[in-house]
């Protein structure tokens, strides 16, 4: 797939933006952890709708008593 994009030219934007530095790689506001940080959310959410064996956001039916109640900020101490 990374072959297919640059092979398109889709990322040809992205590395002129890297190379002359408006767009960091690294750090709180880089690339890499803001691209690690969403692909560990979707596979994590896929893995919740797989166990829960439902979608967010799809309706649920009272039978189900493993159903999702939304979400908190966490603060760790």
């Amino acid at each position: 797939m990374a072959r297919a994009l640059r092979d398109s030219g889709a990322l040809d934007e992205l590395f002129e933006r890297i190379e002359d530095g408006s767009v960091p790689l690294t750090g709180s506001d880089g690339l890499l952890p803001a691209l690690l940080k969403d692909s560990l959310e979707a596979g994590l959410r896929a893995e919740l709708d797989d166990h829960l064996g439902y979608a967010k956001g799809e309706p649920t039916t009272a039978a189900r008593g493993n159903a999702r109640n939304g979400t908190t900020a966490k603060t760790v101490d």
